[in-house]
């Protein structure tokens, strides 16, 4: 079975539910988000979480960790942990090993499924992407968000990447282009969850 293309697997992700694994603190209610602009860069640092329970695998989950601030209940909390999910999408392209990244979702989740397909695909055909591609510049509040109901536009750049084979030798490539995902992120209790991912024109 071909691997599908980036074009094609953002187009296949109509929605997309993330479960955080690393929810182990609980933030004071009553300082989630409020409608705004903002821009945001996402930095990789460490805390300690055991996995949730994943839609599939394609190797034995490892545990993940979530930067501090996307385990707060504030808005950049929501950001961070939206930012999160998408570097760790990234990640399972180059590594073609979806299992961090299903750690992080729920079994409901349609969209995230299309990236753990989109990986799993890779791995079936001992494909990878050279390097990591996908970057958030942008994440713009949309006016329906509430204190525990972070909406934004991720305005995500993609990268021209090429695709290498077990061997390291280029076998393909996708191209660069731009691409919106209308992203919910809902606080329940003690963490956040991404409850919706809509691919939106840009």
């Amino acid at each position: 079975m071909p691997v599908r293309s980036r074009t094609v697997t953002l187009v296949a992700l109509v929605v997309a539910v993330m479960g955080s694994g690393a929810c182990s603190e609980q933030p004071p209610a009553n300082q989630g988000p409020q409608p705004t602009t903002t821009a945001t860069t996402t930095t990789a640092t460490t805390a300690s979480s055991p996995p949730a329970t994943p839609i599939s695998a394609t190797t034995t989950a490892a545990p993940v960790t979530l930067p501090p601030e996307a385990t707060k209940h504030t808005t950049e909390g929501a950001q961070a942990f939206a930012a999160w999910f998408i570097k760790e999408a990234d990640l399972a392209l180059v590594t073609a090993d979806a299992s961090r990244l299903t750690t992080l979702t729920e079994s409901q989740c349609k969209g995230c499924k299309v990236f753990v397909g989109w990986a799993d695909g890779l791995h079936g055909e001992g494909r990878h992407h050279e390097r990591p591609s996908l970057s958030i510049h942008r994440q713009i509040v949309r006016p329906e968000s509430s204190p525990d109901r972070y909406v934004a536009d991720l305005l995500i750049d993609e990268q021209a990447v090429s695709v290498l084979d077990s061997l390291g030798r280029v076998v393909g490539s996708e191209p660069s282009q731009k691409v919106t995902l209308r992203t919910t992120v809902s606080w329940h209790g003690s963490c956040w969850l991404v409850t919706e991912a809509l691919l939106v024109k840009r």
